[in-house]
């Protein structure tokens, strides 16, 4: 049960990661995608369980009952404003997925080797897929071409790229460890895979993000262990673009030119700017008409075109102070604990690793959803697995 479970959890992430058509998970059943079919009743099951588990229980942990208001109260604000019952389970899930991660880890557990393994295959997968659906090999409606090339956001979750850019980074030159030289030349590619994947991707905010982890990452392996790592890191950097030079250099050329391009449009006109300013603004108007309790879940459906680039505005219009701040309190706490266990056993890989992942996301939710999008809360499955294992060894 507990192997099925954790595989049926690594299957959603697939089919959220990758919104290419697929022969099986695009099928039809009784009126809807496979794929979305399986996505609500993992969610539903796993809510279900921990709501169970922390209800029946003689004892709760404070993080568990703050995360247990903010799954309850929401959806009890969205059923009472009348939203539709199908709008509030089905807003609901955007954020109960990455808690129905965290239940899967905390009730089933889940191995960390096994979780590395699959998140860099994913990352290399995610880029081959770019590319093919950049040079219009896959064809996707997702974006028009702005140029010769078309943009692999949407088709690929790009955050997936983020966290596979950090973890081979951290493995291959912060953290370095005694390896095979399959697992090396593995990570490597991991490292080029995200590379590509974030410039096939075209995303911005992104590129910035992975621009800022690089300086974070270079000044602290300057600080821990001199210059000879980061004179390899760049090494490699320069290889990999000369590889790709001589492979497909009118490819390559042509898609930093698109992203240049897009760079180059970054004003306040910009409708991308425009769009998720009109956004932010409505739904923290929104929130103003009911502060303490939110709207609930399924409120967003009743604006049109409205997605959830901002998660804090997202959830303040949603959940309103009260649980806002329970969300909040449930992701302090695995601060909370990696604070605890570096000041008593020092830094290690998986720490740094959890630090980098768990900001980044949190930085990505002013913009690009952060934790509530699929490559988020696959590289906070690493947050809750580590965490696991910390609250073990307590």
């Amino acid at each position: 049960m507990k192997r099925l479970f954790v595989f049926l959890a690594y299957i959603v992430i697939f089919s959220q990661l990758f919104s290419i058509w697929m022969p099986f998970l695009d099928s039809m059943f009784m009126g809807y995608t496979i794929r979305y079919l399986i996505f609500y009743f993992y969610v539903f099951i796993s809510i279900s369980v921990y709501i169970c588990k922390c209800l029946f229980n003689k004892t709760i942990r404070y993080t568990d009952f703050y995360l247990l208001i903010f799954i309850i109260g929401p959806l009890i604000v969205g059923i009472l404003n009348r939203w539709g019952l199908l709008n509030v389970l089905v807003e609901s899930t955007l954020f109960l997925m990455p808690i129905s991660l965290y239940v899967t880890v905390k009730c089933w557990g889940m191995s960390k080797e096994y979780y590395t393994k699959i998140f860099s295959a994913l990352v290399i997968i995610g880029a081959v897929i770019s590319v093919l659906v950049a040079t219009k090999v896959i064809h996707t409606s997702i974006w028009a071409p702005e140029g010769q090339l078309v943009r692999a956001a949407g088709a690929v979750d790009s955050t997936l790229f983020i966290g596979g850019y950090i973890f081979s980074f951290v493995i291959l030159f912060v953290f370095v460890e005694k390896r095979t030289i399959m697992s090396t030349v593995y990570y490597v590619v991991t490292f080029i895979s995200s590379i590509i994947g974030l410039l096939f991707s075209e995303s911005r905010t992104r590129i910035i993000m992975i621009l800022f982890i690089t300086i974070v990452i270079l000044m602290y392996n300057f600080y821990a262990s001199g210059a000879l790592r980061n004179i390899k890191f760049l090494l490699l950097v320069f290889i990999s673009f000369l590889v790709l030079c001589l492979y497909k250099s009118d490819v390559l050329f042509q898609m930093i030119n698109q992203v240049l391009d897009r760079f180059s449009i970054v004003t306040a006109t910009d409708g991308n700017v425009l769009y998720r300013q009109t956004e932010i603004n409505e739904q923290l108007k929104n929130f103003l008409s009911s502060p303490l309790f939110g709207q609930g879940w399924g409120s967003r459906s009743q604006y049109r075109a409205m997605y959830a680039h901002n998660m804090y505005s997202t959830l303040l219009m949603q959940g309103g102070i009260l649980f806002f701040a329970c969300f909040l309190r449930w992701i302090y706490s695995f601060v909370v604990d990696e604070i605890r266990h570096i000041k008593k056993f020092g830094i290690s890989k998986d720490d740094f690793i959890c630090i980098m992942f768990l900001s980044s996301i949190l930085i990505l939710g002013f913009t690009n959803a952060g934790l509530i999008q699929s490559g988020g809360y696959f590289m906070m499955l690493f947050v809750f697995i580590h965490n696991n294992s910390l609250r073990k060894k307590a």
